[in-house]
């Protein structure tokens, strides 16, 4: 049970971001304009998401430590460089 709550805790995060940056990831899939993109979000919607996605993070390392869950260890890696601004969310691949 614990391992799906880290992976629940890095699919929250996953989607946190993508809300970030405005479900960047279904943008370059949307090839017409019907529906139209998603609008960006306030600054205070971005502040909550963002503290909402290290606490996420946390949780998942701290499972990943407890439980040496390391199958993760890299998708927790691309993530806390995404909340620490090195990369983007959309720059990273698609996890199945």
């Amino acid at each position: 049970m614990r391992l799906s709550l880290c992976d629940l805790a890095l699919e929250r995060t996953c989607l946190a971001f993508a809300q970030i940056e405005t479900l960047a990831a279904l943008n370059g899939l949307l090839e017409n304009k019907n529906p139209p993109r998603p609008a960006p979000l306030s600054a205070n919607r971005v502040a909550r998401l963002k503290t909402e996605t290290a606490e996420q993070l946390q949780i998942a390392a701290d499972y990943i430590s407890s439980c040496s869950y390391h199958k993760r260890d890299e998708e927790l890696a691309e993530l806390q460089e995404v909340l620490a601004g090195k990369k983007s969310f959309a720059s990273l691949r698609p996890r199945v």
